[in-house]
């Protein structure tokens, strides 16, 4: 025990004597051999320890890494980071590389061509083949290669529909096992650009490459025994039949090409011009339309036949030379070129059909040749700009809407030939003046001339026996009308709201007026009933000699019994 205490004092005056020296900051010796204890003064120089000493090493202190130039999947990236002296160091950061999911790069957007069978649906065909459709999300963006077999038995058919709308399909490869390509298969891929057809393919449906906008190149392997390509047009060779054609096309000369398919070009927007050769003597319907960017296109004398609406939409057509060899304009032919100033019509054209130039709002005058028997409903409706017309003798019939909305259409003249004007066949013409009616008219349809706030008279022959309803209904300016003596029933509202007509004489041979045939002629103070007896209101008997008298007469028309037929026995 006492050994323990001697023990424990001797440690703890040790570490007293420890203590006291660093309070006093003497060093401890330097070894265990001993030496001399030295003081340390405070402001020596060459203190060790002496922070502003300029011979002493910095250490550095840097803050967090940057980024500077990003890493993308394929490229390496940097980061930096500085010290508080303003120091910095740089380190390379690797590239991530991409992460596909369904043929798309996660990270990037990246594509990648579907040619692995998880990228499809496969259907088991009668015959023991699979036919193929997308497995995808059809807006992803990717170049597809159509596999030839699955589970070891050949692919031989591509879906109808099955591409349909995949809007970010660039690039399509057919292989030689497929025969037929399904209806709209392809319909709405508006970024395609590429195709290959495979030699086994023998049947191509129905739109099966309609509204693909930008498609550039069309191949079909060697050895296909229905089809071929030359110069970027796809062509069924035995028929001679353009079928599908792209902004990069020109149509061969060598006699391969006889007629231009339906919807063949439909839609192709970058296409600017084509030619067609000699040898082609169709265009079929919709061939053209909506190439929203032609601006030029020449059709040889041996085209005889043009389909509906074959240049439908061609906004920037300016102009286009129908050749003599046409025999009619048909249905929508020119319909929306919006561009197209004038336009000549061949003598050998026969009929101009339904809506052949409606909605040419730039053209100005357009010459009917003789040989026009019809012209078909709303064949100009909506020509904003045209100031003239001709309507040549040959023809007997105008449809309805003819000219509707020919908002800068002055006057017409309608010749004897003509036997009955159609419903609307000059509705809105706003700056029509004058109108001369032939006297072969003999009816003159529903809202024929209503809206046309310029005209101020309006001359009905005598061969004319009906007066449509609304047929002059809101022509405003309109204070003089001659109703022929063969007229027998004036329709519903046939000269409502005619605001400054102030007389008009009823001929004997009226046996009927429409309910509000007067309504809101606000200015009309005198009708003379050449016939005033007999006169009824529905069920009830209007008085002779009320009639008799022009402005009780015109009261009650524009008035008081507005809302009534009336009819004579």
């Amino acid at each position: 025990m006492k050994r323990f205490l001697i023990f424990a004092l001797s440690v703890l005056l040790a570490l007293s004597c420890a203590a006291g020296f660093a309070a006093c900051n003497i060093l401890p010796p330097d070894d265990e051999t001993g030496g001399t204890v030295q003081p340390v003064d405070p402001n020596d120089p060459n203190d060790p320890d002496d922070p502003d000493d300029p011979d002493k090493p910095h250490e550095h202190n840097f803050g967090e890494w940057v980024v500077t130039i990003p890493a993308t999947c394929t490229e390496a990236g940097e980061e930096q980071r500085t010290c508080s002296c303003g120091e910095t160091e740089t380190r390379t950061v690797a590239a991530s590389g991409h992460d596909y999911v369904n043929g798309v790069c996660t990270r990037c957007g990246d594509t990648i061509a579907a040619t692995d069978d998880s990228y499809f649906t496969f259907t088991e065909l009668e015959d023991g083949t699979y036919s193929v459709a997308l497995g995808l999300d059809p807006k992803i963006l990717f170049e597809v290669v159509i596999p030839r077999e699955h589970d070891g038995r050949p692919v031989t058919q591509i879906e109808d529909r099955a591409f349909m709308n995949c809007t970010g399909l660039t690039s399509i490869t057919i292989p030689d096992s497929v025969i037929s390509i399904g209806d709209f298969a392809f319909e709405g891929c508006m970024n395609l650009v590429n195709v290959t057809i495979g030699s086994g393919v023998t049947s191509i449906g129905v739109h099966a490459f309609y509204k693909c906008w930008w498609l550039t190149s069309i191949t079909v392997s060697a050895g296909n025994p229905v089809y071929h390509s030359d110069e970027n047009c796809l062509i069924e060779t035995e028929s001679k039949t353009l079928v599908v054609g792209c902004e990069n096309s020109i149509i061969p000369d060598d006699s391969s090409v006889t007629s231009i398919g339906k919807y063949a070009f439909s839609c192709c927007l970058g296409l600017a011009s084509i030619s067609i050769p000699d040898s082609v003597t169709s265009i079929g319907a919709r061939a053209f339309e909506n190439c929203y960017n032609l601006t030029r296109i020449t059709i040889p004398d041996s085209v005889t036949s043009i389909g509906t609406g074959a240049f439908e939409s061609c906004y920037n057509l300016t102009g286009i030379t129908i050749p003599d060899s046409v025999t009619s304009i048909g249905e929508g032919l020119f319909s929306g070129c919006s561009g197209l100033t004038s336009i000549t019509i061949p003598d050998g054209v026969t009929s101009i059909e339904r809506s052949a130039f409606g909605g040419c709002d730039s053209l100005t005058s357009i010459t009917i040749p003789d040989s026009v028997t019809s012209i078909g409903e709303w064949s100009f409706y909506g020509c904003e700009s045209l100031t003239s017309v001709t309507i040549p003798d040959s023809v007997i019939s105008i449809g309805n809407g003819v000219f509707t909305d020919c908002d800068s259409l002055t006057s017409i003249t309608i010749p004897d030939s003509v036997t009955s004007i159609g419903e609307g066949a000059f509705t809105r013409c706003d700056s029509l003046t004058s109108v001369t009616i032939g006297d072969g008219v003999t009816s003159i349809g529903a809202w024929a001339f209503s809206g046309c706030s310029s005209l101020t008279s309006i001359t009905i022959p005598d061969s004319v026996t009906s007066i449509g309803e609304r047929a002059f209904y809101d022509c405003d300016s309109l204070t003089s009308v001659t109703i022929g003596d063969s007229v027998t029933s004036i329709g519903e509202d046939a000269f409502c709201r005619c605001t400054n007509l102030t007389s008009i004489i009823i001929p004997d041979s009226v046996t009927s007026i429409g309910e509000g045939a007067f309504s809101g002629c606000s200015g009309l103070t005198s009708v003379t009933f050449k016939n005033p007896n007999g006169w009824r209101r529905d069920y009830y008997t209007l008085s002779a000699e009320d009639l008799s008298d022009p402005a009780t007469a015109a009261k009650y028309l524009r008035s008081t019994y507005r809302y009534y037929t009336w009819t004579r026995e």
